[in-house]
């Protein structure tokens, strides 16, 4: 039996027929919601959390959790919307997450569950869907713009992996329409000398063929690569800091959360915020967000000062032919964590007429 970490927003409201399960299942985490979709609106009553590494067969999880929930709380659900990183099949009835063992086949938890209805989508795709139903709060704006009307935006956002997504409007739905994108997995360029022996210790520490990602650079597993990479590139000074991330393992919260006290992971900060901007630059310019451009993901919900250093803004301006056009690009980072949740209800929200 797996444990959930539980969080209730409202009090759940028995017997109610307009809840239904929402998934967010990433590398690291793995994230349910129960979603009161009444009257088009999408509320989410409580949240239940595990390790993704914890899970080796999907379908058993979700039904231990619906037992769980019509247990305490009496609350039946016969639909779901599970957001996953990876690809979804064309009938979005399957994915293999992305970094992780397990499948995720709809099918089988119909099969398994007293669900009638479960449908996949992309983690981003989630998240394209969540950004209208989050709290404006939530939303915190690094960098003010001119948000043309109905023109594209695009979501970006680094966490065990990178995600990309492009929301396009729709002017027959009158809303936007999110587009999955595996952009996260494009190529890195190295930019300088120091950058090239960057890529080339990153090939070293990967240990395959294949060339290295925005992926490999801007997960959380490229912070601790950053952070290592400097330490044998440059001579800093020995610190208490540095030998207690030595002696506890480097995690990316250690090394951010100490980059006020530390050169090290003060440098690591810095060059890490530039990578982000070079990379969101790359892909406000391919989706041409003049929407704006949202970032998402772990990383950013709990870093937004990231957002804030001049290595972020400098890199992401720096364009010899659309740096106006960049300069029209609002940049909002998106705080609440939740908001893949509030988007996998949403998505059921808005295709309830069509699923009876």
């Amino acid at each position: 039996m797996l444990s959930f970490k539980e969080v209730v927003y409202v009090s759940p409201i028995k017997n109610n027929n307009n809840v239904v399960l929402a998934g967010d299942i990433g590398g690291t985490n793995s994230n349910f919601g129960v979603c009161d979709i009444s009257s088009g609106k999408v509320r989410l009553v409580l949240s239940l959390h595990l390790k993704s590494k914890e899970i080796k067969d999907f379908a058993q999880v979700v039904n231990q959790l619906l037992n769980y929930l019509w247990s305490k709380y009496q609350i039946k659900i016969n639909k779901a919307c599970i957001g996953s990183a990876g690809v979804i099949s064309a009938n979005r009835d399957f994915c293999k997450p992305t970094n992780l063992s397990f499948a995720i086949d709809a099918q089988k938890i119909i099969q398994v569950t007293a669900l009638h209805t479960v449908i996949l989508i992309n983690d981003f795709e989630a998240v394209g869907y969540g950004i209208d139903w989050i709290a404006k709060k939530d939303l915190i704006e690094i960098k003010k713009g001119k948000q043309r009307e109905y023109a594209n935006r695009a979501i970006i956002g680094a966490g065990t992996g990178l995600g990309k997504n492009i929301l396009g409007w729709d002017y027959s739905l009158k809303g936007y329409i999110p587009i999955p994108s595996e952009g996260g997995h494009a190529d890195f360029s190295a930019y300088s000398n120091e950058e090239f022996e960057y890529l080339v210790y990153l090939k070293n520490m990967i240990r395959d063929s294949y060339p290295i990602s925005w992926e490999d650079v801007l997960s959380g597993g490229g912070i601790v690569h950053l952070y290592n990479f400097l330490g044998l590139k440059h001579s800093y000074q020995k610190s208490k800091i540095a030998g207690m991330i030595k002696m506890n393992g480097i995690g990316p919260e250690i090394i951010f959360g100490h980059c006020q006290q530390d050169k090290q992971c003060a440098d690591t900060y810095k060059l890490y915020a530039g990578y982000y901007g070079r990379c969101a630059k790359n892909f406000a310019l391919e989706s041409l967000s003049l929407g704006g451009l949202y970032i998402a993901g772990g990383i950013a919900a709990k870093n937004v000062s990231l957002f804030y250093q001049p290595e972020f803004l400098q890199e992401f301006m720096n364009n010899r032919e659309m740096s106006m056009i960049l300069q029209d690009i609002r940049i909002c980072v998106v705080k609440d964590y939740n908001v893949s949740l509030f988007g996998a209800g949403g998505f059921l929200a808005t295709k309830e007429k069509n699923l009876g």
